[in-house]
């Protein structure tokens, strides 16, 4: 009887359906493990500030924050919905936001297993789902959770959808109403969701259709696509008509030969017999390139130091991609290969226009985590043929596989968040423990500080975020002086990312002259270090759309510094990232006033502002008094 029970269990387990039930299973747990073991709010400044658009929604009894958001998150509100609909329901909206999302890219790797499956054994297929599930990047934009975790659901839809769309011809009609369905869904998730499938449409245009029919078909949705999210950006997003006019105007003749040279290329892809190009000469010549560009990338381009759990994990995946390629011959995992390929070209096209704009490219890092969240959809089949390659012989190894991917998936998060330590002055430190954890004793110093009618300033990026969105805007203001802030100072030289905006630490402890005014076991509170009095403004309540006006506001400096322009003092709002008043004139003194001034020109959309304006310095942050209240209605 035991034995009977045991065998349908062993057999249950030997299921597809069950291993796939698992591996979502395994990929939901991966990417709540922070909320998991106690972290109660959200882990990133992303994720923090996509909350705060939840909290706009809720607070204002539905209305969407779309044209007047922070850096323009509520453009893209689907997320933000989904979240507010679950919340009305009667659950609380913070742990709706912390537990929820993750459960949809976690689902979306089914979509991607059907469409695996049509191509592929159904063991490679599963085990490219693994591969999904574990991989780091992926996990680190589906968990935090943030607007493209909903595009980390909808692109393996897209995915399954369109082959079956092009390639097939069974219920042609009702597929394509459900992938125009999905193409116009992902739109409002997030710009770089849309982006990235756009560049997969036209890649698997290009080496999956193979009759003039479904070139058109293809071409057809590619334009429909385009089409529909230059429509929503132009009315949106409107910071991205800026950037393309701004190309428009720089793009030259010589750009256009490469751009043509780039597109040949990819067409060329088409053509080549990828499996000639497998040869023992070939393969040790690959891996020296291979080799020779991770260097150059590791210590040139990276904007941040990662620590090498990290990097043992990105060396499993790039061994069982490398081995995968040159040891498979398969027709369709070189179509996937060249999908690839075309991912890597559209980012060599963004870099080349960049360049000729003399754009530096440090203000485009190359960092793993926000790159290839994507691109392991193709690449996971070619890895899972090579971890099987690598274990074939050799049973045991899949299971060590198996658990040590697994365990560095866990280093998706800064070690602090799941294992309660730093490693400081290891190879295991992970410099983004110092930035992105908000530790208890920290909560208490801000918590105090608003309690008693101040607002925190932090170079933190997330200490920033957290204070703006749990608590109200205050016109006062404290220094908050951290045990991270000494470890930061000197390990700044492994953050040079600008954007996650971590600022350089100019001062960390209190000087003689420095009041502490609360201190716990994780820090203390002081007087700012730079300071200012509102003195005031020329912004008017009623403007009209279309009209150019001259905002002024003025300031008076009680810091006991000299405000030099050159270092680029400015008034800004953290509601409208576009409102920048600068200083105008070369330096103000102690005491002095100081003018900060912006022409702009006034939206075409009626709408109501409300925001508060302070001074900014690069390397410090915001300092001084917040303006009053400023709120300002734009008529037709």
């Amino acid at each position: 009887m035991n034995s009977n029970y045991l065998k349908k269990i062993k057999h249950f387990l030997k299921q597809n359906n069950t291993i796939l039930f698992f591996i979502v299973f395994l990929a939901y747990i991966l990417r709540i493990l922070p909320y998991l073991f106690g972290y109660s709010i959200p882990f990133t400044e992303d994720s923090i500030r996509d909350f705060q658009q939840i909290k706009y929604i809720i607070d204002n009894n539905g209305q969407l924050n779309l044209f007047n958001s922070y850096k323009d998150y509520g453009a893209f509100p689907i997320l933000h919905l989904i979240i507010v609909f679950i919340a009305s329901l009667g659950l609380p909206a913070l742990k709706v936001f912390l537990f929820f999302p993750q459960i949809l890219p976690s689902l979306g790797i089914v979509f991607y297993y059907l469409f695996l499956k049509k191509y592929f054994p159904t063991k490679h297929s599963l085990w490219a789902c693994f591969l999904i599930a574990v991989f780091i990047p992926h996990i680190q934009w589906s968990a935090q959770p943030v607007r493209e975790t909903i595009g980390l659901f909808l692109f393996p839809i897209i995915i399954y959808l369109f082959d079956k769309v092009i390639t097939e011809k069974n219920n042609i009609i009702k597929n394509s109403i459900l992938l125009i369905l999905a193409l116009l869904l992902i739109i409002p998730t997030h710009h770089w969701s849309a982006i990235m499938t756009l560049v997969w449409l036209t890649g698997f245009s290009i080496f999956f259709a193979n009759s003039f029919k479904q070139y058109l078909y293809s071409l057809g949705l590619i334009v429909l696509f385009t089409i529909s999210n230059l429509i929503y950006w132009k009315y949106l997003f409107t910071i991205s008509f800026i950037l393309i006019k701004n190309l428009a105007l720089h793009f030259n003749f010589s750009q256009l030969i490469i751009l043509l040279l780039l597109m040949a290329i990819i067409f060329i892809f088409k053509k080549i017999n990828f499996d000639k190009f497998k040869t023992k000469d070939n393969r040790r010549n690959s891996l020296l390139i291979i080799i020779i560009l991770l260097w150059l990338i590791a210590n040139n381009l990276l904007p941040i130091h990662y620590p090498l759990q990290i990097w043992f994990h990105f060396f499993i995946f790039l061994s069982c991609i490398f081995i995968g390629f040159f040891y498979t011959k398969n027709t369709v995992l070189n179509k996937l290969t060249a999908i690839t390929v075309f991912y890597s070209f559209f980012i060599l096209i963004i870099l080349a226009f960049n360049n000729f704009q003399n754009i530096n490219l440090d203000s485009m890092p190359f960092d793993p985590f926000r790159t290839f969240e994507f691109a392991i959809f193709p690449l996971s089949i070619i890895t899972a043929y090579g971890l099987i390659k690598i274990s074939e012989k050799h049973q045991h190894l899949k299971t060590g596989f198996i658990i040590i991917l697994i365990i560095t998936a866990t280093f998706a998060y800064p070690p602090i968040f799941i294992y309660g330590k730093t490693f400081i002055g290891t190879p295991f430190y992970d410099i983004r423990s110092e930035i992105r954890h908000i530790s208890d004793g920290e909560i208490d110093l801000i918590k105090w500080a608003n309690d008693h009618g101040y607002n925190v300033s932090s170079n933190r990026p997330e200490i920033r975020s957290y204070q703006a969105v749990f608590f109200p805007i205050q016109n006062k203001i404290k220094k908050i002086v951290t045990n991270s802030d000494e470890i930061l100072k000197e390990n700044y030289k492994y953050i040079h990312d600008p954007i996650m905006m971590v600022e350089a630490y100019k001062k960390n402890s209190a000087s003689d002259n420095e009041k502490i005014f609360y201190e716990n076991q994780s820090g203390f509170l002081v007087e700012q270090y730079y300071d200012a009095k509102f003195l005031t403004h020329n912004i008017p309540n009623t403007i009209t759309a279309g009209d150019t006006i001259t905002l002024e506001v003025k300031m008076v400096n009680t810091s006991g510094y000299v405000w030099y322009q050159s270092d680029n003092y400015r008034m800004k709002s953290e509601e409208y990232n576009n409102l920048n008043l600068k200083l105008n004139k070369p330096e103000v003194g102690l005491n002095d006033v100081a003018v900060f001034t912006k022409d702009i020109v006034i939206p075409n959309n009626p709408e109501k502002y409300k925001f508060k304006l302070r001074i900014y310095k690069d390397g410090l942050g915001f300092f001084g008094d917040f303006t009053p209240e400023i709120n300002v209605t734009v008529k037709p």
